[in-house]
């Protein structure tokens, strides 16, 4: 990471979907970026989540971490936890300490996490039942081999910074990137390694729930630039207001390419839990 600069802030617009650096040796880049939706929205099989426009602000960024919640199934493992079988057949999962979890079997973390969503979002019995299996069928082949044993699909991506307000407390909004981004960053990122003068351009960044979602490889370099770290301050507008902040260029990044949207599975980067969603 490169040194931080204490005079250095960043500014989202989230109507125009673009966050801006101010200060600092990189005064003026900016970046494209995605919150939630104008207006507060209800989504059919959601785990009773909302969809909530990105609360105005200025907020304080908490430390980078790989954030994991038992809100959202495939966020209960964190991003890299490396997964295995333990004696019984049930699949198993590191967390960011190293201690190994029970993921699947009636008793298992993702199990309960994906059965609770099924509760929240009014589902019948018989189909919250249906996790159990469902859950292991994630995990596991027809003959019951991993599918998969590093875990790449958590929904806050590989990195997280929470918005916390200037007093400390938790506003439970973070910037990061979500699974679907990743997948389509490393699909992007590969076929640039394998074909001669393709250029990827930025992945499609989706809304978010109330969150301020980033292009992977714009988090990293925001990383690298020393602006992503713990304790800068971040100035969320509101939807009615437009950039560029203060002392900053107009927007110079390049116009937004508009990918094909990863769907749960049919990408060899992401895997099947078609069942879990």
């Amino acid at each position: 990471m490169g040194a931080p600069d204490a005079g250095v802030r960043l500014e989202f617009y989230p109507a125009e979907q673009t966050v801006y650096v101010v200060g600092g040796i990189h005064d003026g880049k900016s970046f494209n970026a995605r919150g939630g939706p104008a207006r507060r929205q209800r989504r059919k099989n959601d785990g009773g989540h909302v969809a909530e426009p990105t609360q105005p602000g200025v907020f304080v960024l908490g430390p980078r971490e790989h954030h994991t919640t038992p809100g959202w199934t495939t966020s209960v493992i964190p991003y890299g936890a490396q997964l295995s079988k333990n004696d019984s057949g049930e699949v198993v999962f590191t967390d960011v300490a190293g201690k190994w979890h029970v993921a699947t079997g009636p008793l298992g973390e993702v199990t309960r996490a994906e059965m609770d969503f099924r509760r929240r979002s009014r589902l019948s019995r018989a189909k919250i039942k249906a996790a159990i299996q469902d859950v292991r069928n994630a995990f596991l082949d027809q003959y019951g081999n991993l599918i998969q044993t590093v875990w790449l699909y958590n929904d806050f991506g590989e990195w997280a910074w929470e918005l916390r307000r200037p007093d400390g407390t938790s506003t439970h909004e973070y910037i990061h990137s979500s699974r679907k981004e990743e997948a389509e960053r490393r699909e992007l990122d590969e076929k640039e390694r394998m074909t001669p003068g393709f250029e990827g351009g930025p992945v499609h960044l989706e809304e978010s729930h109330a969150c301020v979602h980033l292009d992977p490889r714009d988090r990293d370099l925001l990383w690298a630039m020393g602006v992503l770290r713990e304790g800068a301050l971040i100035v969320v507008h509101r939807y009615d207001e437009h950039g560029p902040p203060a002392k900053a260029p107009r927007k110079h990044h390049a116009p937004h390419k508009r990918h094909r949207a990863h769907t749960s599975l049919p990408s060899p980067h992401e895997v099947p839990v078609t069942p879990l969603r």
